[in-house]
C-alpha cells in the first residue's frame, strides 16, 4: 500500500519552496514517494513555469510600480 506524504513548509523564501518542490517532484519520479501535496507561501515573487510566457501572466507595469 502505498503512503501519501503531506509536505508543509513555513519558509517564505521562493529559493528554497521551489528547490523543495522540485526535490519532491524528482522523488515522485523515481517512485520513491507518491501523491505529495505541498503547501507553501512565498514572499513577493513572480514564478513562471516552464510553458508559461511572462507576456501573458504578469503585469510588468504594476511589478515596478509596487517595487
Amino acid at each position: 500500500m502505498k503512503k501519501i506524504f503531506l509536505v508543509r513548509s513555513n519558509s517564505l523564501d521562493p529559493y528554497f519552496n521551489i528547490t523543495l518542490d522540485d526535490k519532491m517532484l524528482f522523488l515522485e519520479g523515481k517512485g520513491a514517494i507518491y501523491g505529495t501535496p505541498k503547501f507553501y507561501k512565498n514572499s513577493d515573487s513572480i514564478i513562471l513555469g516552464r510553458f508559461q510566457q511572462k507576456e501573458f501572466k504578469v503585469d510588468e507595469n504594476y511589478c515596478v510600480e509596487m517595487v
